[in-house]
């Protein structure tokens, strides 16, 4: 008894569901509820596209269901909008609406990342399947992210190393020791 999970007590019970759709889609249909229908439809479509891929030309590999939904709540706030705005339909955005979009996000960096790769991502299926005439954001440069963040040194490494019988290790080592990232 001590030794059940919690999952296999309500499972027991009958009260686990598994058949619940996944979180990315139930984020979908709250975001999508007050879109126009024809802009709820060709997010749909990509998202089916980018979870299980397409064989049809353009032929597209099945994405990581986490990168889908990056990209989707980076562009989710976006695309609401646009609708709010009196799109209704992808067809109608310009270049400029994409870029007014983006250079309105407060996130940080990887929010307009995120933005970015989405739409693109959106934008370049819409077009592959013939859904809208020209991609607005093709050309688009994505908002770069730092990924050489260093990690932070262990202190007591540090401090042992200060005292180290080898006297080229000091000298070297100091900047490290004075200027390095601290443990949070």
């Amino acid at each position: 008894e001590a030794g059940r999970s919690s999952v296999d007590r309500i499972s027991e019970a009958g009260r686990l569901s598994e058949d619940g759709p996944p979180a990315r889609e139930s984020y979908l249909a709250g975001q999508t509820r007050t879109l126009p229908p024809r802009m709820r439809q060709r997010l749909e479509l990509w998202l089916q596209i980018m979870i299980g891929g397409s064989r049809q030309a353009p032929r597209v590999l099945p994405r990581d269901p986490t990168t889908v939904e990056f990209y989707l709540r980076g562009m989710a706030p976006i695309v609401q909008g646009w609708a709010a705005n009196g799109h209704e339909s992808f067809a109608g955005v310009t270049r400029a609406d994409v870029a007014a979009a983006v250079a309105g996000i407060t996130q940080p960096r990887t929010g307009r990342h995120a933005a970015e790769l989405g739409l693109k991502s959106l934008f370049r299926t819409l077009k592959g399947r013939r859904l809208i005439f020209a991609d607005p954001t093709r050309g688009l440069k994505p908002t770069p992210v730092a990924t050489n963040i260093p990690l932070p040194l262990d202190p007591a490494l540090i401090r042992d190393e200060l005292n180290s019988p080898n006297r080229a290790v000091a000298p070297a080592l100091a900047p490290v020791a004075f200027h390095a990232l601290r443990r949070a």
